[in-house]
C-alpha cells in the first residue's frame, strides 16, 4: 500500500511575476510528488514578461491551479477609508488601523471564505503561503478554524505591527525567512522564535553560466588581473 501524499495548497496573493516567483517554482520543480500532492491558489494570472503566463507554466508541472477572481475596490470602501483615516489623520498607526478594517470588509474577507472552500474541498494538510503576513491576512483568516498546518514564507523583509505579530503567533506552525536577515526583522517584531526558521532561496544548479565575452561587454570597466 503507497503511503498517502501530504495535500498542499500553496496561495501566492501576488500581483505580478517577481524574484519569488522564480524561487517558488525551482522549490515546485524540486519537490517529492511521490510524498506531495501540490496544488496552487492564485489572485492573478500574471506573465514572465512577454513570456508564459503563470497557469502556462505550473501546467507544463502538472500541478493544478485555482484563480480567486479579485475585484475592484468599490466606491463604499474607498469612501469609508478616506472618512474613517480623516478622523484619525493626526495618528499613523490609527489611519493604517482604518485602512485593514475597510480593507477586511471588502477584500479579505470574501478571498478568506474562498481559501477556506479550497482547503476543504481539496482535504488540505497544509496552507503554504508566498508572500509575506501582511498580504496573506487572508489565509490566516481561512485557516483559523481548520485543521491544517500552516506555513509562511517570507521572500523580503516582511512590515508588521503589533496585530500582525499576534496573528502570527496564533495560527502559523512555521515562518519561513530566506535570509538570516529577514529572520532578524520577524525576531525583532516579536515573532515567536520557535516558529522561524532560515531557508536561503533556491537556485537553478542547472542553469548554465553566461559567456565570458558577453558578461565582459555588459561590464566595459573590468579587467583581467
Amino acid at each position: 500500500m503507497e503511503p498517502q501524499r501530504k495535500k498542499i495548497l500553496l496561495l501566492d496573493t501576488g500581483n505580478e511575476w517577481g524574484g519569488g516567483t522564480n524561487s517558488m517554482l525551482e522549490l515546485l520543480k524540486r519537490i517529492d510528488r511521490s510524498q506531495f500532492d501540490i496544488r496552487c491558489c492564485f489572485y492573478h494570472n500574471y506573465r514572465r514578461g512577454s513570456g508564459d503566463s503563470i497557469e502556462q507554466v505550473l501546467a507544463t508541472l502538472a500541478i493544478p491551479v485555482t484563480f480567486i477572481t479579485q475585484r475592484k475596490q468599490p466606491g463604499w470602501a474607498k469612501l469609508l477609508k478616506e472618512l474613517l483615516r480623516s478622523l484619525v489623520f493626526f495618528h499613523r498607526g490609527l489611519r493604517l488601523k482604518a485602512t485593514r478594517f475597510v480593507d477586511n470588509l471588502w477584500r479579505i474577507r470574501p478571498n478568506a471564505r474562498a481559501i477556506r472552500q479550497l482547503l476543504i474541498q481539496q482535504q488540505s494538510d497544509m496552507l503554504y503561503m508566498n508572500n509575506q503576513p501582511g498580504s496573506n491576512a487572508e489565509g490566516y483568516l481561512a485557516a483559523s478554524d481548520i485543521a491544517v498546518s500552516l506555513v509562511q514564507h517570507c521572500r523580503i523583509e516582511p512590515v508588521l505591527d503589533r496585530e500582525l505579530v499576534k496573528m502570527v503567533n496564533r495560527r502559523a506552525d512555521a515562518v519561513i525567512a530566506v535570509s538570516n536577515g529577514v529572520r532578524e526583522v520577524l525576531l525583532a517584531n516579536g515573532v515567536a522564535p520557535e516558529k522561524c526558521f532560515t531557508v536561503f532561496n533556491a537556485i537553478d544548479i542547472y542553469q548554465p553560466l553566461p559567456e565570458r565575452a558577453a558578461m565582459r561587454q555588459q561590464l566595459p570597466d573590468v579587467t583581467d588581473n
